[in-house]
């Protein structure tokens, strides 16, 4: 399975999530971890946002040391990376595979949960 594009890693700091996702207002996914010694990034939580991506990472600040992301065309797409991304990193702080949310009929496009 490919990877989504995502952009990153940087440090998750308000001034890197301000240049770094230039495009406001946009849906889209993210990756929160840390980055190791080698400078690879290391994954713990993925989640999306479905409608302004930077508001999103924002709320994560100080909780997590680094942020990847990548920008979907519309919430249905936010969704569909998410669960790519979980399953593709499993990471460990995501307590269970992403919701969908309410009232939609959108299904894994990978484990097709939600049959």
């Amino acid at each position: 399975m490919p990877a989504p594009q995502l952009f990153g890693p940087y440090a998750l700091l308000s001034t890197n999530v301000e240049l770094a996702v230039a495009e406001k207002g946009r849906a889209g996914v993210y990756g929160l971890g840390r980055i190791g010694a080698n400078g690879k990034f290391h994954a713990l939580y993925v989640g999306r946002s479905e409608a302004d991506l930077a508001a999103a990472l924002k709320r994560h600040i100080g909780e997590y040391g680094a942020f990847v992301f990548g920008y979907r065309s519309s919430p249905r797409e936010a969704f569909h990376g998410e669960c790519e991304l979980y399953h593709l990193l499993e990471p460990e702080d995501n307590a269970a595979h992403p919701e969908r949310p309410d009232g939609s009929d959108w299904r894994c496009p990978l484990c097709r949960l939600f049959n």
